[in-house]
């Protein structure tokens, strides 16, 4: 290959490299109302045992607007747009805080001693967290009994929504898994 046609191909390379626009949104930068972290303390409980679920919330439209968070956990493991009647074992009762930035927590208390079958070793939970900013949280009476259950993001009415899932494991180990201290 000769000089002038490494020279044209080097040329577009370049060319080609600087048109290029990276269009992903940095991690480091809050353009919309977002969940930064979901935790579970302690991550794994054994029957008779509660734990503390915590959320962080950034929105860039700052203090002032209101964040309405409504919190529920059932047992098993579930996806924010999947069916929630009969199969959803409530951890607790729903609950709906009114928060003006920042975070939220949700308290399990003691789960039943029969939570884990006769057979079974483990299971997992799955907490919810609706976050609604600058609007409010409409909960039908019928969330957990009908069979056309709405998208949990259509709860939120006249804000931005976020809809976020976190799982607690129940187990009978002897050494449940911990969070690691910072």
């Amino acid at each position: 290959m000769d000089l002038k046609t490494l020279t044209r191909l080097t040329l577009a390379a370049l060319l080609a490299v600087a048109g290029c626009k990276d269009d992903t949104e940095s991690v480091s930068q809050v353009t919309k109302f977002r969940v930064l972290a979901v935790q579970a303390d302690p991550p794994e409980v054994q029957p008779g045992e509660g734990a503390v679920f915590r959320v962080l919330f950034a929105d860039p439209e700052g203090a002032g607007r209101q964040i309405e968070v409504l919190w529920f956990g059932c047992i098993g493991l579930f996806e924010p747009d999947q069916k929630l009647t009969k199969e959803c074992r409530l951890l607790s009762a729903p609950q709906i805080s009114k928060i003006g930035q920042g975070g939220d927590t949700y308290q399990i208390p003691p789960l039943p001693a029969d939570v884990l079958g006769s057979d079974e070793t483990t299971t997992q939970a799955t907490a919810f967290v609706i976050g609604c900013a600058g609007g409010t949280i409409a909960v039908p009476d019928d969330l957990f009994d009908s069979e056309a259950v709405p998208s949990l993001g259509k709860l939120c009415r006249g804000g931005d929504t976020l809809v976020v899932t976190k799982t607690l494991t129940i187990s009978k180990s002897e050494s449940p898994n911990t969070n690691p201290q910072i």
